[in-house]
């Protein structure tokens, strides 16, 4: 079935929380990224509604919140491989 809770590991405590806000709507296999301390979630597949998710959901930590974001990606997707790139402002090239 599909995910409802989402665990966060303490590594000052060294042990696994559920998170006390649920999200918005399970989802099975969706990508995950981390950036700026926010959790991506992109895609996965909803039981409840029996379709793939096009959208894009984040948590944000500070205020204990998750949101849908604008925008989806172009095909409605389970398993997707998500990363974190960060590109710097000026990339010096050499001959």
């Amino acid at each position: 079935g599909s995910v409802m809770l989402v665990e966060c590991y303490d590594p000052k405590g060294d042990q696994w929380n559920i998170l006390q806000t649920p999200i918005l709507e399970g989802r099975s296999g969706p990508g995950c990224a981390v950036l700026d301390d926010s959790i991506y979630l992109v895609g996965g597949y909803s039981w409840s509604m029996g379709a793939y998710k096009s959208s894009t959901i984040c948590y944000c930590p500070e205020k204990g919140t998750w949101t849908e974001l604008e925008g989806d990606v172009a095909e409605p997707l389970a398993g997707p491989a998500c990363a974190t790139v960060i590109l710097p402002a000026c990339v010096p090239y050499n001959k």
